[in-house]
């Protein structure tokens, strides 16, 4: 939750729409806890690929695998869909995520500036190849 804020900003009113979209496109995951809503998870498909867009998991609840089975279930349904990677990118200053996703299986493909003009902070582009089986 806190890592748009830790980049210096908010998610503005052009953001609402997207997530609209998102929703109606079924490109939305969420993980509950009770009737709390504790993750969430949002990917859009390229060409070749599936590039995720945001995991977010609430504060409280880091740690507990929730991150990890959305993005089991990205993975999975990427594979059916016949998609050959992931792809994500992260923050360059949030490092414990590059460690998490490296971890997770993704690999460093570059770094450099984010391809959006909402903040300047440099980001790790990062790609996950897909065992189709």
């Amino acid at each position: 939750w806190d890592y748009v804020v830790r980049l210096g900003r908010t998610d503005g009113p052009s953001f609402y729409p997207l997530l609209g979209s998102m929703l109606a496109e079924h490109r939305v995951l969420v993980a509950r806890r009770n009737e709390e809503l504790v993750g969430v998870a949002v990917y859009s498909d390229l060409q070749t690929s599936r590039f995720i867009e945001q995991i977010g998991i609430h504060p409280e609840c880091q740690g507990m695998g929730i991150g990890r089975a959305l993005l089991d279930r990205i993975e999975q349904s990427a594979v059916e869909s016949g998609y050959d990677c992931l792809e994500l990118n992260t923050a360059e200053m949030m490092s414990h995520l590059v460690r998490l996703y490296t971890k997770w299986g993704f690999n460093v493909v570059r770094t450099g500036p984010p391809k959006h003009a909402m903040d300047t902070h440099p980001r790790v582009y990062m790609s996950k190849q897909l065992d189709k089986k």
